[in-house]
């Protein structure tokens, strides 16, 4: 799943992730097409803290997610 933008001041631009980004893993849970991944984040809470890694110019990079409330 492509990250098309990040919102300024969101959970995502808090923890570093970038417009272009890939999301290939949600917490233990890879991520393989758009569909798989709202199972994964239905699992997490507001206020956990998820461990994800997306692909950023043919790296993988890993980084923490505190989660918020939508706003």
């Amino acid at each position: 799943m492509k990250f098309s933008d990040v919102k300024p001041g969101s959970p995502a631009a808090k923890a570093g992730l970038k417009a272009g980004d890939i999301l290939i893993q949600f917490g233990d849970k890879p991520i393989k097409t758009s569909t798989t991944s709202p199972t994964p984040c239905a699992a997490s809470k507001v206020g956990d803290v998820v461990e994800v890694k997306v692909l950023r110019d043919g790296q993988t990079v890993t980084v923490p997610v505190k989660l918020e409330q939508r706003k």
